[in-house]
């Protein structure tokens, strides 16, 4: 079979000596000469098949790895047709993608143990953190994977991902409105208001994604157990996994009335932060009827950095990487519990080649792990220093840290009965309560009635300071002109400042502004890359910069102007913030939607 490149003309010679693989829709073979590409050629090619990829090549997404050298999403680069006279479309070229598995052999225990046995926690999480970044800028480009899947995305033993299957996204032409839709989907990673739908009958939306995302993420970081799996507690034969995505059956989600229960065999919920917690409820239940409140991708991200900055290791297993809000080490129990089977076997284990079989389930005391070391970031592992030596009976971890902010705002309050601090131990037993009783309600209620009981004392105290003594009633008050006079100086001494912090950025902007439609997208990306590092100040700058470019581009001027308000509500500044907002508008931007609904609740909150 001779089929022919659109962009060069090289006739490529493809037969069944390098065939890859092959599905209900189309064979992949390696590329002859060159083995940094593969061809995906259709079974019964159509113009809806042309149509869509011309439209993908002509438009493809910022890819976050570029930078690396890594594809994270196997987009299109070339057009194959027939090498005949007729000249019709067959298929396509894409990146190859080497060294990876699908990442259900990550998620999963069993295969993990085999495949990557040094897989840990930390791992996991950059996995997923690499996942919401290649689906974050999809969305951003205007693009809908909407058959999220286990066999669509392949992951590297170094935590890197790459998209694949690319060319059945839902694909929407930028100029005459047209979607290419993704007829497929998956029912276990399929939304609840899809479910039972005919795909090719519907336009998909980002909303739809999340669902999935959330899914994956959730099997990532809980041993692989699909978030609606549960154990059925009423009568007859459990429903498939469809009918209970459907019904909105999420089993960890409190104070509701449902035939699941969490399986006994899965993972606590609580070994998850409190945040990645609220993230998986806000998708499953609140998003249960309103799709729109399922976290996105950029949220899924910021919360994923946050928790893998935080984990810590094990003093036993430095294999075990768990949150700091965790007081023992889940990873250890849970090795009890599965019967001397480690989910994360330690260095020592896996190099004696020891990692398949289970160790003794008696063991001595689990020591506290007061004494760990902040999870470092890098993707090598490290070498553990001891064997895991097993436990006879554990304590069960306390999902719940002490609460010390409630602790010192008790001690504060105390101190405020004595006559020389009356004031400044009554304050601050006021504001420490205060924090210590929203970090009660934030992590279970540990420490509320401690925190409760200071911010009443402290409270207390400074009302009855402020009624009997005389450091409040003697204070001299400015006289409105004064006062009126030294606002008007400062405000005019702060608009200067502005002013003149604005025209010297203004002319280190331009003497940076790109000359290029290429060095416009290389800024724009470094942008993304600054605020998903949350550098808002830097990336702020850079957005700004590109906004006064007049390189003619379909979306960077407008996105840029997008992301400018986005970096000024992380800066709390929000009359900039709809400035910014304004800016955007469909002819220059694929935000335009994400903007008026980020202006609208803006404005409900005032």
């Amino acid at each position: 079979m001779q089929l022919q490149r659109q962009s060069n003309g090289q006739i490529i010679t493809l037969d069944r000596s390098l065939e890859l693989g092959a599905g209900g829709e189309a064979r992949v073979y390696t590329v002859p000469h060159d083995n940094t590409l593969v061809a995906k050629v259709y079974h019964h090619p159509t113009d809806d098949h042309a149509n869509k990829l011309a439209t993908m090549l002509a438009n493809p997404p910022l890819d976050p790895m570029a930078a690396t050298g890594h594809v994270s999403i196997a987009w299109p680069v070339d057009l194959l047709y027939t090498a005949d006279k007729r000249r019709h479309i067959a298929g396509f070229l894409m990146p190859r993608v080497t060294g990876m598995h699908p990442i259900v052999d990550f998620y999963n225990p069993g295969t993990r143990r085999k495949l990557c046995p040094l897989f840990n926690s930390l791992y996991l999480y950059r996995t997923a953190r690499n996942l919401a970044a290649a689906i974050c800028s999809l969305h951003e480009h205007g693009y809908v994977i909407g058959d999220i899947n286990e066999s669509n995305i392949l992951v590297s033993e170094t935590a890197l991902v790459t998209l694949v299957d690319t060319d059945s996204f839902q694909v929407p032409h930028p100029h005459n409105g047209d979607v290419y839709r993704c007829p497929v989907g998956k029912p276990e990673f399929t939304p609840p208001e899809l479910q039972g739908v005919k795909f090719s009958d519907i336009d998909r939306t980002p909303e739809h994604d999340r669902f999935g995302l959330a899914a994956i993420i959730f099997q990532l970081l809980m041993e692989g157990i699909h978030p609606f799996t549960g154990k059925f507690t009423s009568e007859g034969d459990p429903p498939p996994l469809a009918e209970r995505i459907l019904s909105g059956h999420f089993p960890y989600r409190r104070r509701w009335r449902s035939p699941y229960y969490p399986m006994p065999i899965a993972p606590p919920f609580e070994i998850l932060p409190t945040k990645l917690r609220k993230l998986f409820v806000r998708c499953f239940k609140n998003g249960h009827k309103r799709p729109k409140a399922r976290p996105d991708a950029e949220t899924w991200g910021e919360a994923l950095t946050k928790a893998e900055n935080s984990l810590t290791s094990c003093s036993v297993n430095d294999q075990h990487r768990y949150g700091k809000h965790l007081r023992t080490c889940p990873w250890c129990e849970r090795t009890v519990k599965l019967v001397g089977r480690d989910p994360f076997p330690s260095s020592e284990t896996v190099k004696h080649n020891q990692h398949l079989q289970p160790i003794s389930p008696t063991q001595s005391p689990l020591p506290p792990a007061g004494n760990t070391t902040t999870a470092s970031s890098k993707s090598s592992t490290t070498q553990a220093s001891s064997s895991v030596t097993s436990t006879s009976l554990i304590q069960p971890a306390r999902s719940t840290p002490r609460n010390r902010w409630a602790q010192v705002a008790i001690v504060f309050a105390l101190l405020s009965f004595f006559p020389k601090v009356h004031f400044w131990a009554g304050l601050a037993s006021l504001i420490l309560g205060k924090l210590g009783w929203r970090h009660a309600q934030a992590v279970g209620g540990r420490g509320k009635w401690s925190a409760t009981a200071a911010l009443c004392i402290g409270a207390a105290m400074l009302f009855s300071l402020f009624l009997h003594n005389d450091l409040f009633l003697s204070t001299p008050i400015p006289s409105q002109t004064l006062l009126e006079s030294a606002i008007e100086k400062t405000q005019a001494l702060i608009q200067t400042l502005n002013d003149e912090h604005q025209i010297d950025d203004l002319k280190g902007n331009q003497s940076q502004l790109p000359s290029t439609v290429a060095e416009l997208e290389a800024q724009y990306k470094s942008g993304l890359t600054l605020y998903r590092s949350q550098r808002y100040n830097e990336a702020l700058a850079v957005f700004q910069r590109l906004t006064q470019s007049e390189l003619p581009h379909r979306y960077v001027i407008g996105n840029s102007h997008y992301w400018a308000g986005k970096c000024y509500l992380k800066l709390e500044m929000p009359q900039k913030v709809l400035a910014e907002f304004q800016q955007v508008s469909p002819e220059n931007s694929y935000k335009n939607q994400e903007a008026l609904r980020e202006m609208q609740r803006m404005r409900k909150s005032e």
